[in-house]
């Protein structure tokens, strides 16, 4: 499991992304390998998270209300 929680904006566009690819790759050959995203903070680049999470064969969670915070890490813990 690899969890990846932003609160800001990567300079780098998602459809630009090579590891997309072989993120995909890896979590499909790779049991056990899932990727989920956790967006908090004023402005994540959800779409870039939700694309990261699909190509992980994990999960995104919304965490960008600070009230959702924990409620979306017992989200992802859940998953397993």
């Amino acid at each position: 499991m690899l969890v990846i929680g932003t609160g800001g904006r990567s300079p780098a566009d998602a459809n630009n992304f090579k590891t997309l690819a072989d993120l995909s790759a890896v979590a499909g050959e790779t049991p056990g390998i899932h990727l989920f995203t956790v967006a908090y903070g004023k402005s994540p680049d959800q779409n870039e998270l939700q694309l990261m999470a699909k190509a992980g064969k994990g999960g995104y969670y919304d965490a960008s209300d600070p009230s959702s915070v924990a409620r979306a890490l017992i989200a992802v813990i859940s998953n397993f």
